[in-house]
């Protein structure tokens, strides 16, 4: 298992700053409870029950999380029909989440973390951050950041959890240095 200690570029500003995970991958996520944007009641249990699931730790109008959004999207349709469900943590109103969906069309659902709640239970204080949960609601990989290789590893793990020939996708316009969006 690994600790997570990850130094952080936060976007343009050039500020340097640590970011320590207290979990480690293979130990429990955390529990939590979260309205989808239909209102529909998700908990870690119901996730995991349906399987391997993504969080996707967003913050619209973020250049950063903005830049790389398209990317996710079309690896998330790419892979249909897919054993691993995709959900958006967002922690915008509920009409301008609906919004967003109904503008962007997202291939996920998405989930409402008002007051950043959910966000704050995985320690996540940057966007873009995506987190993979299994079926016994274990923390099973992360990807922090914005960059070709970031983009390159979770395509080949996407592929191996739905059980699918890695999909070669173009990512030779993603950055080469991992870039990270504004602090929360």
């Amino acid at each position: 298992m690994r600790r997570i200690s990850v130094a952080l570029l936060c976007g343009s500003l050039g500020i340097a700053t640590a970011q320590v995970a207290h979990w480690r991958i293979g130990d429990d996520a955390p529990k939590f409870t979260i309205h989808e944007i239909d209102g529909r009641l998700q908990t870690l249990k119901t996730l995991e029950n349906e399987g391997n699931f993504f969080l996707y730790f967003g913050k619209r109008g973020d250049p950063v999380d903005d830049a790389m959004r398209p990317y996710i999207n079309r690896m998330v349709t790419t892979y249909v029909p897919g054993r691993a469900k995709w959900y958006a943590v967002t922690d915008i109103k509920p009409e301008a989440a609906r919004a967003w969906n109904a503008e962007a069309q997202l291939p996920y659902h998405v989930l409402l973390d008002q007051g950043g709640v959910v966000r704050r239970l995985f320690q996540v204080d940057n966007a873009p951050t995506i987190i993979e949960v299994g079926v016994d609601g274990k923390i099973l990989n992360y990807w922090m950041g914005f960059s070709g290789d970031g983009l390159k590893k979770l395509n080949r793990e996407v592929a191996r959890i739905n059980r699918m020939k890695v999909k070669n996708m173009d990512f030779t316009r993603t950055p080469s240095v991992t870039q990270f969006g504004q602090p929360w």
